[in-house]
């Protein structure tokens, strides 16, 4: 072997050395990140260190987005990322019109967090064993955060009359979140690389998650998850199909069956109905609602009355939030003016839902597609979703990257 060849060779090693050294710094970086995002959320903490942990998480994300930026050409040519990047843009713009005209509204910072986290994991490289620990230890947290919050500021496992739990709308997506992934762990184990992975405990850890948000009342996430629990189970368990997993599955039905018949899970409805409509008049939409049915006609009215920048193109104020993703853009931008955002958004839904009906994932990986179609029905009742609140969906745009990256 010539000098030459050998000079090669040492600087090709040299090379991958530190691309491997970065490589675990970032990964180290995102995955204290992702756990503050978590952890100042829980009691206490949120209640002492809430601003410190955010300006911490909003200028950590800030710097390593930036760095990431650098590199987002080679990345372009998917279609997720030109179109988000194109609405970025607009938002940018239409940040600046209002601020020319004096609004508060700031429809870019709404969308450069989750773009930051996206670009972040884009420029972070997983193993399949690696991203599977980070999130067991995404599951485990919000585990902890959703079991400390009920018990630290209501009575447990039961549901009031009154909404105990402060920053639901923040906590609540956070541990949906981490549901979506374990239901998918519990159905689908091939898309993790874990050595100890018993159902029972996975089990455990669903019924956990989901009883604690039902618990903090976070209805927009429970009707979510009960939309997508289906779909995931239609999609995602597919076992064997032999005389022995057909007998099992004719008997757990008919036990199920049984079991429904003679009411023990009556206390289980209970629990979800209790959960949903505790206070609230079933017979009528507007309390269902908490206001919201009124809130949209509102809206409406005011979106037909200015069409095409909405409260930003006029001198009236819209004193109310209309909870729905794309009302809220009508109003607050026009039909017109928030047009972009508006077709992005859709986009996101085409983008999950083709993904997921036609198997468009690679190396078997659809649980991003899954946590962003949870998202996205969300969405229908929350305004800040897929985006916010806050830090919130941080895995949700993480997990995107690394579906990207496969």
């Amino acid at each position: 072997m010539g000098k030459e060849q050998i000079m090669n060779t040492t600087s090709y090693k040299v090379n991958n050395q530190t691309m491997d050294a970065n490589n675990q710094i970032k990964r180290l970086v995102i995955t204290v990140l992702i756990s503050m995002a978590v952890v100042q959320q829980m009691p206490i903490i949120r209640d002492l260190y809430y601003d410190q942990f955010r300006a911490i998480l909003y200028l950590s994300f800030g710097l390593f987005g930036l760095l990431s930026f650098l590199s987002i050409r080679r990345f372009l040519k998917c279609n997720l990322i030109k179109h988000f990047v194109i609405a970025l843009m607009y938002a940018l713009l239409l940040s600046v019109f209002s601020w020319v005209l004096g609004k508060s509204t700031n429809p870019f910072l709404e969308l450069l967090i989750p773009f930051g986290m996206l670009v972040c994991s884009l420029n972070t490289s997983f193993s399949k064993s690696q991203l599977s620990k980070l999130l067991i230890w995404y599951v485990v947290l919000a585990s902890f955060l959703a079991i400390s919050s009920i018990f630290y500021y209501g009575h447990g496992f039961v549901i009031t009359p009154t909404y105990v739990v402060p920053a639901k709308n923040q906590i609540g997506p956070i541990v949906g979140i981490a549901s979506i992934i374990v239901a998918i762990l519990v159905l689908n184990k091939k898309q993790f690389k874990i050595k100890h992975n018993y159902w029972i405990v996975n089990l455990s850890l669903f019924l956990v998650l989901t009883a604690s948000i039902l618990v903090i009342r976070n209805r927009s996430s429970i009707v979510a998850i009960i939309i997508i629990l289906i779909p995931i189970l239609i999609k995602e368990y597919k076992p064997k199909k032999t005389i022995k997993n057909f007998m099992i599955a004719q008997l757990l039905i008919i036990v199920l069956l049984l079991l429904f018949v003679f009411g023990t899970f009556n206390g289980v409805i209970d629990f979800v109905w209790k959960s949903m409509t505790l206070n609230y008049d079933v017979t009528d939409m507007q309390s269902l609602s908490a206001g919201r049915t009124d809130v949209y006609k509102m809206a409406l009215r005011f979106v037909l009355e200015y069409p095409i920048f909405g409260e930003m193109g006029s001198d009236v104020i819209f004193d109310r939030t209309p909870h729905n993703y794309i009302l809220n853009k009508w109003v607050r931008y026009g039909v017109v003016g928030s047009m972009p955002l508006v077709i992005f958004y859709l986009y996101l839904w085409f983008f999950s839902i083709q993904g997921i009906i036609f198997n468009k994932f690679k190396n078997n990986f659809s649980l991003p597609l899954w946590v962003l179609l949870f998202s996205l029905i969300v969405s229908i009742f929350e305004y800040t979703y897929p985006y916010g609140p806050g830090t919130s969906q941080v895995m949700l745009w993480f997990l995107i990257g690394q579906y990207l990256v496969e």
